[in-house]
């Protein structure tokens, strides 16, 4: 692939559409802080852009302010950068409470999707990603029945609006959230039965459970709504028992187009673990050529299956 060096990182064109994290557990801590020396997600996707990145994703957009979200929607459309999936959240740690069915939980629901869907449309995010919490002092099966049907009342909603409701299934990353392996939430999504609601098919909540990332991806592969890229413990891709260019390549084989998003940190503090990652995510990329060209798409173009 064509490639300069400045500042002791490879600028690279990908093979695959990676996706830089603007915040992976805090919104003042993205993927390239140190590199780009600012926090501010503006100069995150510009920085972005020019290392070949095809788009960026948050885990906090919600949580920022209308101003600052119209701005990152104008730099990555004014950059070619996609933008892939934000998060539902109602504050910092907290989700809502899609397992429960009273009205008041119903309306807090309804309250923090109709933000999400419209933060997503200042950035051009179609994918929202969907966890739920749990009450573990209660019965497991009627808070999934109350997460389907809550799931379903607002699923047609989403669609008008052009986004997909992605259920992320969290493994022991985080045990106080209801959905823990893909088995569950793909049968989540089977008994929903609709279109705007798909899976996050996220390699480090896979492998954190214990479970084949390749027999995961089989389960989701009819149903691939977003694809977040870690090891067991949020390390980045390259290291650990996982066979990278071979997973990317079984991923592109589902016929999966939209961003591969880079959910894991830096092995090291400093420039130089961001350095680290970004000539190892090369390094594993440049691995995946089989004789195919690079995917060609428009820039900013939605993510779609």
């Amino acid at each position: 692939m064509a490639s300069s060096t400045a500042g002791g990182i490879t600028r690279t064109r990908f093979r695959l559409r990676y996706a830089g994290s603007l915040g992976l557990r805090s919104p003042d801590r993205p993927m390239l802080a140190d590199y780009v020396g600012s926090s501010d997600p503006v100069e995150q996707i510009a920085a972005m852009a020019d290392l070949g990145f095809a788009g960026v994703f948050d885990n906090f957009l919600t949580l920022r302010d209308v101003q600052t979200q119209h701005a990152m929607g104008t730099a990555c459309e004014r950059r070619g950068l996609a933008f892939g999936s934000i998060t539902l959240r109602t504050s910092h740690a907290n989700r809502p409470d899609w397992h429960r069915s009273d009205s008041e939980s119903r309306a807090a629901i309804a309250h923090a999707l109709n933000n999400a869907i419209d933060a997503a449309g200042r950035v051009g995010s179609t994918n929202i990603t969907v966890v739920s919490n749990a009450d573990w002092s209660l019965p497991r099966e009627p808070q999934i029945s109350a997460f389907a049907e809550n799931l379903r009342q607002v699923a047609d909603r989403a669609a008008l609006r052009g986004v997909k409701l992605n259920l992320e299934p969290t493994a022991g990353l985080e045990p106080a959230l209801l959905i823990g392996r893909m088995a569950q939430a793909r049968d989540l999504a089977v008994a929903i039965d609709h279109p705007a609601v798909q899976l996050v098919y996220d390699v480090g909540h896979v492998t954190s459970a214990g479970d084949d990332p390749f027999a995961a991806l089989s389960m989701a592969r009819d149903r691939l709504g977003a694809v977040q890229l870690a090891g067991a413990g949020r390390t980045e891709i390259g290291t650990g028992a996982i066979d990278w260019p071979r997973l990317l390549r079984a991923i592109r084989d589902t016929g999966y187009c939209g961003l591969y998003e880079l959910e894991h940190r830096p092995p090291n503090d400093g420039i130089d673990g961001e350095t680290a990652l970004l000539s190892r995510l090369r390094e594993v990329d440049d691995q995946i050529n089989d004789g195919r060209d690079p995917p060609r798409h428009p820039a900013g173009a939605a993510e779609k299956r």
